[in-house]
């Protein structure tokens, strides 16, 4: 697994932090289990009580390209990534 980048921005709700994932061949169900609405990583983020959610995306166009968003009220989560 490489983490290419994590940008964080504000948005009119909140902030956001966007991390780019490129997945090896045959790890990419694991990850995106780990990563997925249901997995470990949303369950860690759903503790923080500034938690407003994470989604995960598949790109289309590049095999084993992932993009991670992580949703939050507080400007924290730009700065402790």
């Amino acid at each position: 697994m490489k983490n290419d980048f994590g940008v964080g921005f504000k948005t009119l709700t909140g902030y956001t932090v966007i991390w780019k994932y490129l997945i090896a061949p045959g790890n990419q169900d694991a990850f995106a289990h780990a990563y997925g609405n249901s997995g470990i990583w949303a369950e860690l983020f759903s503790s923080s009580m500034d938690n407003e959610g994470s989604a995960l995306r598949e790109s289309l166009y590049e095999q084993g390209t992932y993009l991670l968003m992580d949703n939050c009220s507080s400007e924290e989560i730009t700065t402790s990534s």
